[in-house]
């Protein structure tokens, strides 16, 4: 395995991954196999998280023996009445894992780089960045638009607040995030670590009222 840091290693953690031990499915082992797995949503995943591509399940079909795979479609249409579908029978080597997570890393540095890369920060923040865009990816991370104005303040607390919840304009109320009701502890965990970096500013709304921080995300 390829050296990673520790905050790259959470991430793995945090992605979770399904091995074969001694003919059973558990979490951890060394016989170098990974289920490729259904994930909550119905999609092909394998190793840390990694949701495959067509080409990649073109080839699994090809190169690697097991039962027939689903659709996403056929997949949520049996769990209908019967819990969890998860597993496919299907496996995948060790390099091939780690050849996804290194690939998947990568595309969140480079989320975090395109849409954060014009503000300051500590290194903690950009590692927690990066843990929220391997799970969310540009798009999902782009949507914290009020996070995004407590990085441009240098506010940790306002940072760590957007990122348990989100305006209700139904209601005129906050209310938890979706992200973070989904990722559950690892949620709370990034929370709390962003809420212990010491903050270079304070947000004010006053400000906020002005369109002070109100920066474009600035893509390079």
């Amino acid at each position: 395995m390829p050296e990673y840091t520790k905050a790259e290693m959470q991430i793995r953690a945090d992605e979770g991954e399904l091995r074969y031990e001694n003919g059973d499915w558990g979490t951890t082992d060394n016989t170098g196999k990974h289920e490729v797995y259904y994930d909550s949503e119905g999609y092909l995943t394998a190793g840390s998280g990694h949701m495959l591509d067509k080409a990649e399940i073109k080839e699994l079909k090809d190169t690697h023996r097991g039962p027939p795979l689903h659709t996403k479609e056929q997949v949520l249409e049996l769990r209908k009445g019967k819990g969890a579908y998860q597993r496919t029978g299907r496996t995948v080597t060790d390099d091939e894992a780690d050849e996804w997570f290194a690939a998947d890393l990568k595309d969140a540095n480079d989320d975090v780089e395109a849409l954060y890369g014009d503000i300051p920060m500590a290194e903690e923040q950009r590692e927690v960045l990066v843990n929220m865009a391997f799970n969310l990816g540009r798009e999902g991370l782009r949507k914290f638009k009020q996070m995004r104005k407590g990085l441009v303040a240098g506010d940790s607390k306002k940072v760590a607040h957007e990122m348990q919840f989100t305006w209700d304009k139904e209601n005129n109320k906050y209310k938890t995030s979706d992200w973070y009701k989904q990722v559950k502890g690892r949620g709370k965990r990034l929370v709390e670590q962003v809420a212990k970096i010491p903050s270079t500013g304070k947000f004010d709304p006053k400000l906020d009222a002005l369109g002070m921080y109100d920066t474009e995300f600035r893509e390079y």
